[in-house]
Parts: structure tokens; C-alpha cells; sequence
């Protein structure tokens, strides 16, 4: 049996991000290796994200909870670290360090674009330290490719979808969605289009570019769309002129999960993904909004324009051009009728849950190359 040190959040969640990890130790354990997982952020203490305090709180809990993981690696043959952002990878650097010393096999998962994009020298220590014989997992295909050009240190590669995980760790995760005879096409008012947003509630997440092309497609077919954003607030002052701004065509709401978030997703018609957030890598959003059948408009950030290029309805816009080319496409979506959206749907909900089982099914093998199972 694989002992593994599986090092990553926990729930609570403060991201997405902390689900897949979760998942991932689930699905681990499910295949017969035991997992010993340890949290590397404070959940009791996740209502101060993500302010300054718990960025502090996060780093003094990483390093007095150090020790304990350090008495724990030698009765563990591999160690799986979910990579941290920003100075938390001094800490990565540091039980890396240790696990190679014990010899022990080091697997690192990628979950952010941050230090991908750009090369950082905190990624380039800890790379060195693990050496070129760790393995590492990626979310896409693009990932990979960027990792290695910008590491030298960085070669076995695997890419591992987000929904390959959550698939495996719930079989079930595909029977949470709509009802294809009565929630096919969102709204009360069918003649209305309906265009989502969710995410947390600031200028990296996209909330003013969302509210922007709103606006526009308003002006174009006045009372004809309207928008719902979800998520945190974590701009107050953002939020506030949007909503004096936009307050009769977009009804800004608290954050939604479970069964109320799959609700949301069978209210809306199309999500508008405009996120420029540079850590964005493959959020579950746009997963969520795949398995209910919603189209999506996103940026091409991360690995999303892997996963959505080549299903139907959906598109990728450069940040620059994603207001413009969006309110372009929502004038198409404007002219289709309520049975033209019902076959849309039903025709993107098929083609992703198509590819997202065809990815399970690689997943496993994947397991297997990276010696987990």
C-alpha cells in the first residue's frame, strides 16, 4: 500500500482551489493508498480571507505546524504538496527540502498561473530542491508547456482537469444538474436574456467588465437582458457604484453553494467569465456552469480556453477585446428562440460530459504513471 503525505487546504474553503484538493486526497484513498492528509491554512480562521491578517495568520500556522509535518515524513514514502502562492512556498521549499534528503518520492500539484506566466526565483529554489526526478501535476496541456519553458529544473509533467478529479471522487457529480424537461431556459420572462456572473466581487474577478457589457447589450435591445451576479463582496466601494450605476439591470446577490448554486445555474441563459485574476488556472465555475449546459464567455486566462474551445456556444475573448466581442455574441444569443436555447443546451451538456468522462478515464492512468497506485 502507497503512504502518502498529502499536503494542500481544507475545507472550509477560501477558493475552489480547496474543493479539488479535497477531492483529490478522496479520490487517492478511494484507489487503496493511504492518504494522511494535513491542512496547510487555518480553516477555523477562513472568515479573515483575504485580508492582510490572514495572510499573517496563514504563515504563522504553515510554520508552527512545520514540526509536526516533519515528525510525519519518514513513516510516508511519498510526499503530494499542493503548491502554495507567494512567500507560503518558502515553507513548500522547506519540507520539500526534507522529503528529498529522506529520499522520499515528491510529487508537487500546480493549481495557479501566478509564477507559470512569469518566472519567479521562490518557484526556481523550490524546483532545484526538488530536483528533476519530482513529478508534477498541471491542470492543461498549456500549463505544462509554460511550466517547462520557464523552470529547467521542471521535465515529468502530467495534466490532470479539475473535473477528472471531482468525477472520480463523486460519481455522481453529473446527475446534479437540470431538469431537461422544465429548466432548459432560465428566467420567468423567457423573452428576457439572462447573463451570470459569479465570482468574488472585485475589478480582477471581472465584476465591472461583467457590469460593462450589460450595459451595452442594454443599449442595444433596451429591456431585453438583464444580469445576476453571486459571490463575496470584496471591494465595498466597487460594489456600491455598480449598483447606483446598474441597480435597474443587474441584481448583485450573496454567494451560493450546493443545491442553491446549481439553481442559479438553471436561472441563467449565459455566463459571462470575465476574470483577469493572474493566479486563474481551471476555477470550478466554469465547470459548474458546463454541467448545467450554460454557455460561457470568458477571458482567455489560464487553462480555459482548453476547456471551452471546442464545446458549443461557448468562447474566449483577450481581455482587451472581451466587452466588445461579448456584447457582439449576446446580440446572436438575442435572436434565438426558446427552442433554439433548449437544443443548445442539451448539445453543450452532451459534448462536456462527453469529454469530461473520456478525461476520467485518463486520469487513472495518470495515477498510475505518477506511482500513487
Amino acid at each position: 500500500m502507497k503512504k502518502i503525505l498529502f499536503l494542500g487546504p481544507k475545507s472550509p474553503p477560501v477558493t475552489g482551489y480547496a474543493n479539488i484538493v479535497e477531492s483529490l486526497a478522496h479520490c487517492l484513498s478511494k484507489q487503496g493508498a493511504s492518504v494522511k492528509y494535513l491542512s496547510t491554512v487555518p480553516c477555523f480562521l477562513a472568515q479573515t480571507f483575504p485580508g492582510f491578517s490572514w495572510k499573517v495568520l496563514r504563515l504563522v500556522y504553515m510554520f508552527v505546524f512545520l514540526p509536526f509535518i516533519m515528525l510525519l515524513m519518514p513513516f510516508n514514502s511519498i510526499l503530494y504538496l499542493n503548491i502554495n502562492g507567494g512567500f507560503g512556498q518558502v515553507f513548500d521549499a522547506l519540507v520539500v527540502f526534507v522529503a528529498r534528503i529522506l529520499g522520499k518520492s515528491i510529487i508537487l500539484q500546480h493549481n495557479s498561473y501566478a509564477y507559470i506566466n512569469r518566472r519567479s526565483w521562490l518557484p526556481q529554489l523550490l524546483f532545484f530542491i526538488a530536483g528533476k526526478n519530482a513529478r508534477h501535476v498541471v491542470n492543461c496541456e498549456d500549463m505544462k508547456k509554460t511550466l517547462i519553458s520557464q523552470y529547467k529544473y521542471v521535465e515529468n509533467v502530467y495534466f490532470v482537469s479539475n473535473v477528472s478529479i471531482l468525477a472520480m471522487a463523486d460519481p455522481e457529480y453529473f446527475g446534479t444538474s437540470f431538469n431537461d424537461n422544465c429548466k432548459l431556459v432560465a428566467g420567468v420572462d423567457k423573452n428576457i436574456l439572462t447573463l451570470g456572473f459569479m465570482g468574488y466581487f472585485n475589478k480582477e474577478k471581472g465584476l465591472d467588465t461583467f457590469s460593462s457589457v450589460i450595459n451595452k447589450a442594454d443599449d442595444y435591445a433596451k429591456g431585453f437582458v438583464k444580469g445576476a451576479a453571486v459571490g463575496p463582496v470584496h471591494d465595498e466601494v466597487l460594489v456600491e457604484e455598480l449598483k447606483q450605476k446598474h441597480n435597474y439591470l443587474i441584481e448583485f446577490r450573496s454567494p451560493v453553494f450546493g443545491e442553491k448554486r446549481d439553481a442559479f445555474f438553471n436561472e441563467i441563459d449565459v455566463l459571462l467569465f470575465p476574470s483577469r485574476y493572474l493566479n486563474e488556472a481551471e476555477p470550478l465555475t466554469i465547470h459548474h456552469a458546463l454541467n448545467a449546459g450554460v454557455p460561457v464567455i470568458s477571458t482567455d486566462i489560464g487553462c480555459i480556453k482548453g476547456i471551452i474551445s471546442q464545446l458549443p456556444g461557448c468562447y474566449c475573448f483577450s481581455q482587451d477585446n472581451y466587452i466588445q466581442s461579448s456584447v457582439q455574441l449576446i446580440k446572436q444569443f438575442s435572436y434565438q428562440s426558446i427552442e433554439e436555447r433548449r437544443a443548445l443546451k442539451m448539445e453543450l451538456k452532451t459534448s462536456y460530459h462527453e469529454t469530461s468522462l473520456e478525461n476520467v478515464e485518463d486520469f487513472k492512468i495518470i495515477l498510475d504513471k505518477l506511482g500513487l497506485l
